[in-house]
Order: structure tokens, then C-alpha cells, then sequence
């Protein structure tokens, strides 16, 4: 789905000099088309996920016109799982790593998914700020798998991911999705949960697993509270 420039303004709940200016001075994503910009769903999100910038809702809310069901980030990291002290000598073997203990059907081809991983991560790094990393494919792709699943995982030692501030990654949330849809709502939810303080004070503690899906669980609960949805 293209976005316009009004579009990304309500969405981000600003002003069009402002979007202007992350497209001169922040590299947001765009293209310009008859002389109007146009910007993508999974670029535009997967950008303000990594500077932790809060978007609307509704940019995940309705697909083609039809509202679509919701995905839960704590159901995602729960059939995922938590991975503790992982080592690996470098990122592509993490990544590797990472890959060959996600819960995936047999017939899901891991080398495949293990080039789409190096390759997003070739194109510009998917550090966050405090060390956390989103490793995912560039463009979700639609893998026959039932639900999307997201792996935690806690490093032995910091990794260097190319950040923009040159801080190394000790802690990846691993983004697997069965269509692009849902792929954007992880993202989102993620970005929400990663702003709130008790769940970044229980993943700089590694908490149990337990605990991590319990805050995580804690903030979309009282995000739909609020707000009639989990956002």
C-alpha cells in the first residue's frame, strides 16, 4: 500500500515541513511519482520502529479497505520463545543461529529465510537504541506458516549490527510473519512495548520468560484498554 503525504502527516500526527525534513536530513524512505511523494507501508514503519517514533494505528488497522484481525506480540513471543548466553562468532552465523531454532514447519525452507535475513541486513542496520536489534526480512514474505512468531534472543556477548550511534546489540527480537499485514503490526507493537520502562528494565535484567511476556502482555492489555485495541 502507497502512502501519501497527508497520509504519513496524520499518521505521525505532524506537519508536512516536518516529514519533509526526515526525508532531506533522517533518510525516510519514499519515492516521488508525478512529482508527489509516495511512501511504503514496511519502510515506513520498520523507519520509525528504529527511531522509536509513535504511529497511528491506522496504519495497520485496514488493509484494501477490509479491517483485519489483530496480532498479539506477547502470542508471537510466546510460540517463538526466549533464547539465554547465545554465542555466535559474527552475525551471519547468529543469524544462522537464530534461524535454526525458530519453531517453523518442516517444509519451510531455512537457508531461504537465512538469505532474506542477511540480505535486509545488508541494506542498513536493524539496531534500535539500548542494544536491541529487529532482524527480519526486508519485504515479509508469506511463508505457510498458521500464526507470525517472534524469537528472543539474549547474546553472551555484544554484537557489533552497524548502529547509527556505534553501540553494540546484546538483545534481537527475531520478526517471522505469515503476510506483510501482519509483519507491520509486530513491528508496531513492538515499538510501543519497547517504550515502556518495566519491560526495558525486565529485558536489561533478562528476566524469566515468564516475566518478559508478562510485561510485554501488561502494556498491549493496557493498550486496548484505553484504546479498544491492542495497539
Amino acid at each position: 500500500m502507497q502512502l501519501t503525504l497527508p497520509d504519513v502527516v496524520r499518521l505521525f500526527d505532524t506537519t508536512e515541513n516536518t516529514v519533509r525534513n526526515w526525508i532531506d536530513e533522517d533518510d525516510l524512505p519514499c519515492e516521488v511519482i508525478d512529482d508527489r511523494y509516495r511512501f511504503d507501508r514496511s519502510e515506513l514503519l520498520e523507519w520509525a520502529t528504529i527511531r522509536k517514533l509513535t504511529v497511528s494505528p491506522s496504519i495497520f488497522g485496514v488493509v484494501n479497505g477490509d479491517t483485519v484481525s489483530e496480532s498479539s506480540l506477547s502470542a508471537a513471543l510466546e510460540l517463538g520463545g526466549i533464547a539465554y548466553d547465545v554465542k555466535a562468532p559474527d552475525k551471519q552465523a547468529l543469524l544462522r543461529a537464530i534461524i535454526d531454532e525458530l519453531p517453523l514447519p518442516e517444509h519451510c525452507d531455512r537457508d531461504v529465510l537465512w538469505q532474506l535475513f542477511l540480505a535486509r541486513e545488508a541494506l542498513g542496520t536493524t539496531a534500535l537504541e539500548g542494544g536491541i536489534a529487529v532482524p527480519h526480512p526486508r519485504l515479509p514474505i508469506v511463508l505457510d506458516i498458521e500464526r507470525p512468531l517472534v524469537r528472543l534472543t539474549f547474546l553472551t556477548e555484544p554484537m557489533d549490527f552497524q548502529s547509527s550511534n556505534g553501540k553494540p546489540v546484546d538483545t534481537l527480537f527475531a520478526i517471522v510473519s505469515p503476510t506483510v499485514h501482519e509483519h507491520l503490526q509486530l513491528l508496531a507493537r513492538l515499538a510501543s512495548v519497547l517504550g515502556d520502562g518495566h519491560v526495558r528494565r525486565v529485558l536489561k535484567d533478562r528476566g524469566k520468560q515468564q516475566d518478559i511476556l508478562a510485561a510485554v502482555n501488561d502494556v498491549e492489555r493496557g493498550r486496548a484498554d484505553r484504546t479498544g485495541r491492542v495497539v
